[in-house]
């Protein structure tokens, strides 16, 4: 039982091992151009996308918009936040199936949202 008589769903994670789950599912797929070698003969490239690598998974809300220099990263790192904060949520509160679909599709979002990213930076 959770502060307040809120039961948590069966086998819901405690707060802190959510947090490490959500940040695994957002961040291990920005790997994606490191471990395929999309990013190998370009050192500035490389150098730009692990600057950059906090905000990476929410870069397509800034692409959306069509913001630039500062702008852009502020919206991404919302974004990201956003999309951490929407799967921590789904892994303590919403029932098993929803929040592995919303892991599945974060993680999907992110490596994709990551090899588009590896790749405007290489043109």
């Amino acid at each position: 039982m959770k502060p307040g008589g809120v039961v948590a769903p069966a086998g819901a994670p405690s707060w802190r091992r959510a947090c490490v789950r959500a940040a695994a599912t957002l961040w291990l797929p920005t790997l994606l151009p490191v471990l395929t070698g999309a990013l190998a003969d370009c050192g500035h490239c490389a150098t730009s996308f692990w600057r950059s690598l906090p905000v990476v998974p929410g870069l397509l809300a800034p692409v959306a918009m069509g913001l630039d220099d500062a702008a852009f990263f502020v919206a991404g790192g919302a974004a990201t936040l956003a999309l951490f904060g929407v799967v921590v949520l789904a892994l303590v509160e919403a029932p098993r199936w929803l929040a592995v679909a919303a892991q599945a599709a974060v993680a999907l979002l992110s490596g994709l949202t990551a090899l588009g990213y590896a790749h405007a930076l290489r043109m």
